[in-house]
């Protein structure tokens, strides 16, 4: 209660090129996105709690799974998040810092991986684009039982 969580479900960006997560956040409402010093490093600002910071995120909280991978000084980064791993991204907006811990002041990001029983096999593709990008990817994965 009191909290302001949406998720982005793996419909709204699967066919779509998603080279980074900021290309996955972009749409969620209160959230902007701004490049960082890598190709993949973007600072991601929920309602402003990251504005100025100049590289990686702070003031969030980043979650794969409901386990932490924030950096024990505050600092995460998002060069590391590969968005066609993940069925979906609760967003948590405002202060959380009661549920999630001190560095949580602005929100928090859950990164939910894809179990196996949904890929149900082997998955394969291609993204390409301008200036030379070209990402390839691949998922297996099997229910058994």
């Amino acid at each position: 209660a009191g909290q302001t969580e949406t998720t982005i479900d793996r419909s709204q960006f699967d066919n779509r090129p998603a080279f980074s997560v900021g290309d996955v956040l972009r749409d969620s409402p209160g959230v902007s996105v701004k490049q960082g010093n890598g190709p993949r490093d973007f600072g991601i600002s929920i309602r402003g709690s990251n504005a100025r910071n100049g590289f990686a995120i702070r003031n969030l909280v980043i979650f794969d799974d409901g386990f932490p991978v924030t950096q024990p000084d505050g600092l995460s980064r998002s060069d590391l998040i590969d968005p066609r791993a993940y069925s979906a991204i609760d967003v948590v907006r405002g202060s959380s810092s009661a549920l999630y811990g001190n560095y949580a002041t602005g929100g928090a990001l859950n990164f939910r991986t894809r179990p196996g029983g949904t890929i149900d096999g082997v998955e394969y593709g291609v993204d390409g684009g301008n200036y030379g990008y070209l990402n390839n990817y691949l998922a297996a994965g099997k229910k058994v039982g």
